[in-house]
């Protein structure tokens, strides 16, 4: 689980409201964009802080990156049913899709190479199995407590969006996606999350507003398709 976040006013819904006219898409990889959450996977438990990921993943010393994905698309990790469609969609119509992810950047990259998808941005941790001993070496992208904190992911990566200012929707999964959504800076017009997902209650017990995804195609039907 993601560290709790303080809560502040509700996320608006609905996705408009922002003085341009883009629109940029940040989703979570783990559980959203792929069927499984591959850190579960690997090492049979995932999320909590930097520390304690590491401590965990210490246990994949030993087995190459290739190896892991292996075992990943055994245990029947890919896509999720619509999300290469999706992207496909975003491209067409001049929307960014950016995965903004608590998971490792080269495994994320891995899955969407393999769709044909290498143009997708992915914000998220990185890691690089080296020497004789395949020593899994992890690189956090910063300093928060979970090693990844996505409110200032979101900033960063909406600094380099054009139009300025552009609508920006998130759909998550994990309670530390929150945090985005309650910004103070207002980075999120619309949170999306499945029911059941440490998010959906999150939201729930907060009382944020959130959307229901209900998978890809519903969703690129109701944020593309009058775009």
């Amino acid at each position: 689980m993601c560290p709790r976040p303080c809560v502040h006013d509700h996320v608006s819904k609905g996705s408009g409201g922002r003085g341009g006219d883009g629109l940029v898409i940040f989703c979570e990889f783990e559980g959203v964009a792929c069927t499984a959450d591959t850190e579960a996977v690997l090492v049979g438990e995932a999320g909590g802080t930097a520390e304690q990921r590491k401590q965990r993943l210490q246990a994949l010393d030993g087995e190459s990156l290739e190896q892991a994905i292996e075992r990943c698309e055994k245990a029947g990790a890919a896509l999720a049913p619509g999300f290469a469609d999706f992207a496909e969609a975003c491209l067409v119509k001049g929307v960014t899709l950016h995965v903004l992810s608590r998971g490792w950047k080269p495994i994320i990259s891995h899955f969407l190479r393999g769709a044909g998808l290498g143009h997708v941005q992915v914000s998220a941790n990185h890691l690089l199995v080296s020497g004789d001993a395949l020593q899994w070496r992890l690189c956090f992208r910063d300093h928060s407590p979970s090693g990844h904190d996505k409110a200032e992911a979101l900033r960063r990566a909406q600094r380099d969006t054009r139009p300025a200012q552009p609508t920006a929707l998130l759909v998550g999964a994990f309670s530390c996606d929150l945090v985005a959504a309650e910004a103070e800076d207002e980075l999120v017009q619309g949170l999306y999350a499945a029911k059941g997902t440490e998010l959906w209650a999150a939201c729930e017990r907060t009382g944020v507003t959130v959307q229901e995804f209900a998978g890809w195609e519903a969703f690129g039907k109701e944020v593309l398709e009058n775009r």
